[in-house]
């Protein structure tokens, strides 16, 4: 009866996620992309650049990168996510490949929320590099919601720990008797 249930709320939340791993590329690289590569009159008229300014590639080049690592981290975290579900639905609960999924959760999560921190401290300087007159500079963009992420990556990776250390001795124990 148990088996049955995890493997339900399994399977809803992988077609959650992947609607998400479907969705969330979409929606950010119809952002990310055109104002960064192939439109680059949306950077030019931004209301932080100067009137005539002109973004070399390079800098563009530079935002987008800024913005793939969380984007990247943030997708990767996703799928490990759908395989940890697919292993609860085939009823593999305490076993070294959901102890490393977790752990690998955590990573991207952190990378992700550090990767969005960072982004937004530089973004402001990538947008007013060539002007003239108005120059802003690198700042750390604080925003709870990422010092969040990092802090749940963090408390999975440790806790994926802790389930590989318990895992081990349940091994030895195992090995012992």
């Amino acid at each position: 009866m148990q088996k049955a249930k995890v493997k339900y709320v399994s399977t809803v939340i992988m077609i959650g996620l992947a609607i998400f791993l479907i969705y969330y590329p979409y929606r950010v690289f119809n952002e990310i992309v055109p104002f960064a590569l192939t439109n680059p009159e949306l950077w030019e008229t931004h209301w932080m650049v100067e009137k005539g300014v002109m973004i070399p590639t390079s800098i563009r080049l530079a935002y987008l990168v800024l913005w793939l690592v969380p984007v990247l981290a943030t997708m990767a975290m996703t799928a490990i996510a759908m395989h940890f579900f697919h292993l609860l639905r085939q009823g593999v609960y305490f076993d070294p490949k959901t102890v490393r999924d977790v752990q690998l959760m955590g990573l991207c999560a952190v990378v992700a929320g550090a990767g969005i921190t960072l982004a937004y401290s530089v973004v402001n300087w990538l947008l007013t590099f060539m002007n003239v007159a108005d120059k802003h500079g690198i700042h750390f963009g604080y925003d709870p919601s990422e010092i969040s992420l990092i802090l749940t990556g963090i408390g999975l990776f440790i806790g994926g720990w802790v389930l590989k250390v318990v895992a081990l001795q349940d091994q030895e124990i195992k090995d012992f008797v």
